[in-house]
């Protein structure tokens, strides 16, 4: 109960049209009580107001394809059946519209669409219709509000899983019913074959096949039909989203709106295919004068122009196809008026002919038509689209939002919006827009709409004709030249436009008409739309007006909560940059660092990381990690540049190590085609390697995935097993290290085991680890695994290493090695204190280890100790010095010099140790570029090359580049015109390290070789796979021999050349 009470303490309040929120115990999240608790409340109120309807007509109750939906929708039927009334449940997950149809063609009284739409997988909802097919308006969702809270009690106990209650006679499936009428409405919209002279083939042909995704929802059985009855070609369903999932596996948001992230596997195979069109659905899915198109009031007002161009009619309304589908039923009822379209700037559409609300069923296959039809014409969509801006104005439009923490966050914001003008307009005024901006990034405000106090400049009597409510949060600004801004609260009790009216009729219910605590993040929404002569007029002056929505409209309170909810990166890269006051007022390390591993906006990765020269400082490991970290974050784009710029033929192997060890699935995907597809067999991806990380990560549905794709590492040797295995371990995974074992793979290796346990899992599954495998270890491993454990990254570490001591284990160097090698210099100390407090000896390893790490205090601390034993240069020491100059640790080098050790520093790649230890008068040679090479670091190369190092002549330099796959520093080396060294020396030792893509711009590069020598060099690689030899072969004929010459090579590995 402890757990339930922060979800039943708070309250709910009313959103679209009925319930959402996340799945969960309580009375603000979505399960089986509320629902019934709801269905109650609704029945209750339809016998109240519309009995013989109610009895007639019954109800309609559909389900979509999420988590709960099924049982939801079955517990309402029950709920209604328990009260005598006839229900019409779909027995099958079925689009949105299937609901509002059935309404409208059963006549029934209300509809019920179980669903969540577009939200997250956590998330479901409950969506109500009234008996015109519409979604509910007030008054009667506060009226259904009101009645839920008089019927909290249940009035039945329904099992949803019980085949009994299907049973029922009161229940029918209406699925042939309304599918028949569905389908005969829409093929009355199809006018392609009368439409193209050139006829309805020619247009088919020219568009192509599109390519259409469900997002995982239920939307594709529908369209597949109604591409069928408008005698269209089935479109390619992306497989991977064909079928209806509640985890939504293969996106982050099921939302269309989302942009590339969710479109990605459906432009991928649009791309594969050549297809010129891409459908996706969310997952819940007259004469002129007469005629009407209706928008809301947040939507471009592009319809409104064409109407005033073409003599029809444009009606606006409140935001949501509730207003929508209830304003275009009122109209044709009262009004005679015909409906021929509406639209919602949140990608959703009406079509008139159709049923009162957004059907992306019937609209995908509607605009395949129009597809069809422009391309048969001889013109593209583009096009098409170009001569509307032509004919009615270019419009620039543009959306997005700040997520606020808190409602009353959102309630500042207007109050500061409304300034002194608030009170004078809730009188309906003609008043000045007294307190309310005057300009808009310089731009001339003519009218101003507040629906929070009826206020409406625009209109001659001040008031506002859109319905509004005091305490709504929905201003509209119209500026000079005819652009419009909106600023609108959304989610929490502050709905504006309309969907929070009921809220606050029903702020106290339990479990009442409401939108669920967590459905959707109170945001404060901007809608911005600039209507110009050119694409450039309207994108410059939409630009200067975007940036000034938090420039000079918002509060400095809503920027705190907004860098709340937004990543680091977007704070450092983007919104830091929006002036000079908000770069001031966030600043420090937290806001000023870009964590490569989280997302990073492509704008700001590639503006970086392709300019020139920007990885010139990085070492060959640094862009390799740099590669890693990108996969790591999951953003497609930034990754696509992070392999250009590491200029590595590895850098393959390392997104693909990066993103399975972050568990990215996507990106796993994407790189395992992308290197598949590469003819160079040294691009692939490793599955072996990227298994270890993936079981280190403890991602196991990246392992499974790797394992479907015929992964044999568990398999190859026990060796592998071992390492895969011990990977989940380290990594504190124990399920996932459990789970592997399971699979029936042996663990050959206790220790190794046991060590990674002790390393990376808390103290109670060590123990029971050691139960299984410790008692038969030997006292050296036993040491091993305290050893470990010393050096673990959990806050329990010496909890283990106490009670390891107790299990026989002895002290011994390893320890205080692990310990002095920790990422963190303070925490190495620390526990280097603590175990030579407890007896534990220290020697050069330990030392080394602090080098290596660039821990200056732990190495200070353990030179002070007397390690590795004497000052004077021993091996050892040369060792310890060697490691810190190669890792770059300055300060830890400083720490060796003063105590008299030689230091060689080329390898570590780093400029300021080279020349801090050549102002210091270290000795350097020729080799020193080879070091360099080998470390992958340009401008350390460069900075040689300016202080006059004596250049290199062996070609080492090329070689140790080749070794690494580096080929950013292979061109380096060649633009600083570091020499090839003796014939054949770089491009014989290379053929037999990298595929024959780089052999190629060697020879391109004038590489010294002869063609002979390369032949006899291929003749002892008989270890190569079969044909390699002969493509080396080619590719060397081609640069080395005359033309019309020939090489061959015997035994069968090769072919004439």
């Amino acid at each position: 109960m402890e757990m339930n009470r922060p979800h039943i303490a708070e309250k709910t309040c009313c959103r679209t049209a009925g319930l959402r929120g996340k799945l969960g115990p309580g009375t603000n999240r979505m399960n089986c009580t509320v629902v019934q608790q709801t269905a109650q409340g609704l029945c209750a109120y339809l016998r109240d107001t519309c009995p013989q309807r109610l009895a007639e007509g019954g109800v309609v109750v559909g389900y979509d394809g999420r988590h709960g939906s099924r049982d939801f929708a079955h517990i309402t039927a029950a709920v209604f059946a328990s009260a005598g009334v006839r229900v019409a449940l779909f027995r099958r997950p079925v689009p949105t519209p299937f609901v509002a149809a059935g309404v409208a063609e059963l006549g029934g009284a209300a509809g019920v669409m179980v669903t969540a739409s577009h939200n997250p997988k956590e998330y479901n909802g409950y969506k109500v219709y009234w008996g015109n097919g519409c979604q509910i308006i007030p008054p009667h969702d506060a009226g259904i509000a009101a009645a839920i809270l008089a019927n909290l009690d249940p009035w039945v106990t329904p099992d949803p899983s019980d085949p009994a209650l299907l049973a029922s006679p009161l229940l029918t499936d209406p699925w042939d019913v309304v599918t028949s009428a569905y389908y005969a409405r829409l093929a009355k919209l199809s006018y392609l074959g009368a439409a193209v002279a050139g006829g309805r083939e020619a247009s088919l042909g020219a568009l192509g096949t599109p390519v259409y995704t469900p997002l995982h929802g239920v939307g594709a059985e529908a369209l597949l039909k109604a591409f069928q009855v408008m005698d269209l070609p089935p479109p390619y369903v992306v497989p991977e989203q064909a079928h209806p999932d509640p985890d939504f596996p293969t996106v982050v948001f099921p939302n269309p709106e989302e942009g590339a992230g969710t479109w990605t596997l459906a432009f991928r195979a649009g791309e594969e295919r050549g297809a010129r069109l891409v459908l996706a659905n969310d997952p819940g899915e007259v004469p002129p004068s007469r005629c009407v198109m209706l928008a809301s009031a947040v939507s471009s007002k592009l319809l409104a122009s064409m109407a005033a161009s073409e003599g029809f009619r444009f009606v606006e309304t409140l935001t949501g196809f509730k207003w929508l589908g209830s304003t275009a039923a009122r109209l044709e009822a009262e009004e005679g008026a015909n409906v021929l379209f509406a639209f919602e700037e949140a990608i959703g559409f009406m079509l008139g002919g159709m049923y009162k609300d957004k059907d992306g069923v019937s609209a995908a296959a509607v605009f395949t038509e129009l597809a069809a039809h422009t391309y048969g014409t001889g013109r593209t969509l583009d096009e098409l689209l170009r001569t509307l801006y032509d004919t009615y104005g270019y419009f620039d439009y543009r959306s997005g939002y700040f997520i606020a923490d808190r409602p009353e966050k959102s309630h500042a914001v207007f109050a500061q919006l409304r300034g002194s003008g608030g009170a004078a307009a809730t009188l309906g005024t003609t008043a000045p827009a007294a307190g309310y901006a005057s300009h808009v990034a310089g731009v001339r405000v003519v009218a101003v709409r507040d629906l929070g106090t009826g206020l409406d400049t625009s209109q001659p009597d001040g008031r506002a004709v859109l319905p509004w409510q005091a305490g709504d949060m929905m201003i509209t600004y119209t500026l000079e030249g005819g652009a419009t801004l909106t600023l609108r609260a959304s989610g929490e009790d502050g709905n504006g436009g309309g969907d929070g009216r009921a809220a606050r009729a029903a702020q106290s219910s339990v479990g009442g008409f409401s939108k669920t605590d967590g459905s959707t993040e109170p945001k404060l929404k901007y809608y911005l739309e600039v209507r110009g002569a050119d694409a450039a007029a309207a994108g410059a002056l939409a630009g200067r007006l975007q940036a000034a929505i938090a420039e000079e409209l918002l509060l400095p309170e809503l920027a705190d909560c907004i860098v709340g909810y937004l990543d680091r990166n977007e704070i450092a890269s983007t919104f830091r940059q929006i002036n000079k006051a908000t770069a001031e007022h966030f600043s420090g390390p937290s806001v000023f660092t870009i964590h490569l591993s989280e997302p990073v906006p492509p704008h700001v990765f590639t503006a970086h990381w392709l300019a020139p020269g920007a990885t010139q400082e990085l070492t060959w490991l640094r862009r390799l990690k740099l590669v890693r970290l990108v996969a790591a974050s999951g953003v497609l784009p930034n990754l696509q540049v992070a392999l250009q710029a590491a200029g590595s033929s590895r850098a393959l192997h390392a997104a693909f190590e990066g993103a399975a060890g972050a568990g990215q699935l996507l990106m796993c995907q994407w790189l395992w085609d992308y290197s598949r597809g590469a003819k160079d067999s040294y691009k692939a991806c490793r599955l072996d390697e990227a298994l270890y990380y993936a079981a280190g990560g403890g991602h196991l549905h990246i392992c499974e995935w790797l394992l479907t794709l015929g992964c044999k590492a568990l398999s190859k040797s026990d060796f592998i097993c071992n390492i895969v295995i011990s990977a989940a371990a380290r990594g504190g995974h124990a399920n996932l290290a459990e789970w592997l074992l399971q699979r029936g793979y042996a663990l050959a290796d206790k220790s190794q085991y046991l060590q990674d346990v002790a390393h990376g899992c808390d103290l109670p599954t060590l123990q029971r680890a050691w139960l299984r495998f410790g008692p038969s270890l030997e006292l050296g491993q036993k040491a091993a695994v305290l050893n470990a454990a010393a050096g673990s990254p959990t806050p329990d570490w010496s909890a283990r290493v106490e009670w390891l001591e107790a299990q026989g284990a002895p002290p011994t160097v390893g320890a205080a090695r692990t310990a002095a090698g920790l990422p963190d210099d303070g925490e190495a100390l620390a526990r280097l204190t603590w175990l030579r407090g407890r007896g534990y000896p220290v020697d050069w390893n330990a030392a080394d280890a602090a080098a290596r790490g660039g821990n200056t205090a732990a190495l200070q601390y353990l030179l002070a100790e007397g390690s590795p034993g004497s000052a004077a240069p021993t091996d050892e020491a040369v060792i310890l010095a060697a490691a810190a100059a190669r890792d770059g640790h300055l300060a830890a080098l400083r720490a060796l010099r003063a105590a008299g050790w030689p230091i060689h520093a080329a390898k570590s790649g780093s400029v300021e140790l080279l020349a801090w230890l050549r102002q210091r008068g270290c000795p350097w040679g020729s080799e020193a570029y080879s070091a360099a090479a080998q470390s992958g670091c340009g401008m350390a190369l460069e900075w040689l090359v300016e202080q006059g190092c004596p250049m290199e002549a062996s070609g080492q330099p090329y070689i140790e580049a080749f070794h690494n796959g580096d080929l950013a520093t292979l061109r380096c080396l060649r633009r600083l015109g570091v020499p090839w060294g003796p014939s054949g020396r770089v491009f014989l030792d290379a053929i037999n390290q990298v595929s024959p893509s780089p052999l190629r711009w060697l020879l391109q590069e004038g590489c010294p070789v002869d063609y002979g020598a390369v032949e006899r060099a291929v003749k002892s690689c008989y270890w190569w796979p079969n044909g390699r030899a002969g493509e080396v072969l080619r590719l060397a004929g081609e640069y080395l021999l005359p033309a019309g010459g020939s090489g061959s090579i015997a035994g069968g590995r090769g072919e004439a050349v």
